[in-house]
């Protein structure tokens, strides 16, 4: 099957994997692999914080005790599914996009993209949301993936 008529018979699941890759691109580095925290927040991830003051010779935390994912704390909730779409890396990111490019296709095809879309959003959030409920920040599609194979 042709790439085109691919897409054309799952546009959430061509959507979706387009969008895991920019977000991938915007988010890490290609040599080094891994993620900068201040991008991956930007785009919409929760990262654990603290104080921190830089002066031009260090950096001096103000209350180590005081730390966690102030985003959440002031409302952004947003931020929970959103942490679905950051990768830790090009490998991780590759796998889930073949996951998905293979399985989240034939998923399309049988329910329609209405319902795909609902249940990939609906798993986004329920895939992550404990783990942030536990103070774990976790990053990823796969909780995602293994709610398609489930």
């Amino acid at each position: 099957m042709g790439l085109w008529r691919r897409v054309a018979r799952a546009p959430v699941t061509a959507g979706v994997l387009l969008l895991l890759i920019v977000i991938g691109a915007m988010t890490m580095t290609w040599i080094e692999g891994e993620a900068a925290p201040w991008s991956r927040r930007a785009l919409g991830t929760a990262e654990r914080l603290t104080w921190v003051t830089h002066y031009p010779d260090r950096a001096e935390i103000w209350h180590p005790e005081l730390y966690g994912p102030f985003d959440l704390w002031s409302g952004e909730w947003w931020r929970v599914p959103v942490a679905n779409l950051h990768h830790v890396n090009w490998l991780h990111l590759l796998l889930n996009g073949l996951f998905v490019w293979s399985y989240g296709a034939f998923l399309e095809r049988l329910w329609g993209s209405w319902r795909t879309l609902i249940f990939i959003s609906g798993a986004g959030l329920v895939a992550l949301l404990p783990e942030y409920l536990v103070e774990s920040y976790a990053i990823g599609y796969s909780g995602v993936c293994c709610a398609i194979y489930g």
